[in-house]
């Protein structure tokens, strides 16, 4: 018999998970809309040359295009010839995308200065998903490393670390099919309002004795969904989690966990983490873009210490930071850089998102 469970997530920052493609403006543009504001217009370049089969003039303009690789004009092509019937969706930017958009308006397209890395949606679907298996290796971090911090003394734990078998060793694995994580299901979870889709640039900033510094590197622009701290328009969706409590029973798999197991384990594993990342770069800086950081610890403080409320915190998606992926290690120090969204100004760190269990 599967136990199954409700679960919002809603995230609190801003998530990205890669759909593997770059985008470049064959691909989007900017576009004023009828109030003023500008938004990130994802179209089809095939949609646009599908319908402009049957005009003379513009399928021979769009062929000396090609024919001498000339891209600036091709591009100017699409973004003059796209119509509303050619859009797949929209995304707000950010100030610093939009400032950086106007001035890879005017550089070589050739010199991929204008990509931007696409976020994951199911075929056929406009909107953005965090897929189920994001959500259960979140998890899955967290639980093993409070298997870890069980093991009985005397384990030899960073020797066993450098082994390929180490997450075997801790879960006591003989073969896969003795996996504990093989009676846990995590369906995906789509995102469907229009407004948590964003665009912007991805910021490396050092920290050191309290002084924070945007590090002078390629920046990478990604879309991503935008959540709570930023976004008015941020409403949790549902996914579906599932504990297979007859295979657990049986004996099958090495080791049982139940939904309070997740909660805990995930509200201390990422909950002490960023406690100590807090510590590390941002609780005595003196910078004033960590506005939405301070926030942050405070929701996260909120989650962790209000049992009544049956929620926990992930992180996941990429830029999540190396520290809060991996298991649990003693010696780790967080390093002297993080990697944030410059959003109008503020950082804002990566992955985070609150999930609720229904009663």
């Amino acid at each position: 018999m599967k136990e199954i469970h409700k679960i919002k997530i809603e995230p609190l920052t801003a998530v990205h998970i890669g759909s593997g493609n770059s985008l470049t403006l064959l691909d989007y543009k900017l576009a004023n809309t009828s109030s003023g504001v500008r938004k990130y217009v994802r179209f089809s370049s095939d949609s646009i040359l599908n319908r402009i089969t049957t005009d003379e003039k513009l399928r021979n303009e769009f062929e000396v295009f090609s024919l001498n690789n000339d891209m600036k004009s091709l591009q100017a092509f699409f973004h003059k010839n796209m119509k509303n019937e050619d859009v797949s969706y929209l995304c707000l930017p950010t100030k610093e995308f939009e400032k950086k958009y106007d001035e890879n308006l005017k550089k070589d397209p050739l010199q991929n200065a204008c990509e931007v890395l696409e976020m994951y949606r199911p075929s056929l679907k406009l909107f953005p998903s965090i897929p189920g298996s994001s959500i259960k290796g979140s998890i899955r971090t967290a639980l093993i490393d409070s298997c870890v911090r069980d093991v009985e003394g005397g384990f030899d734990f960073y020797k066993a670390k450098k082994s390929r078998n180490f997450e075997n060793q801790i879960l006591q694995n003989k073969d896969a099919k003795t996996d504990p994580f093989r009676a846990i299901y995590v369906g995906d979870c789509n995102f469907t309002t229009p407004l948590t889709q964003g665009v912007g640039i991805l910021q490396i900033i050092n920290g050191s004795s309290g002084h924070l510094s945007e590090k002078n590197s390629t920046q990478v622009q990604a879309e991503v969904i935008l959540g709570k701290i930023v976004s008015k328009e941020s409403v949790p969706q549902s996914f579906s989690l599932a504990i297979d409590n007859d295979l657990q029973k049986s004996g099958s798999v090495s080791k049982r966990f139940f939904i309070k197991d997740i909660m805990n384990e995930c509200n201390y594993f990422y909950g002490e983490n960023f406690k100590l990342e807090y510590e590390h770069f941002y609780k005595n800086s003196d910078s004033s873009k960590i506005e939405f950081i301070d926030k942050l610890f405070m929701e996260i403080k909120d989650i962790t210490e209000n049992d009544s409320e049956n929620s926990f915190i992930i992180r996941l998606g990429r830029w999540s930071q190396f520290e809060f992926v991996t298991l649990y290690d003693e010696k780790h120090n967080f390093g002297t850089s993080r990697t944030v969204l410059n959003y109008d100004g503020q950082y804002l760190p990566m992955g985070w998102c609150k999930c609720t269990v229904a009663k």
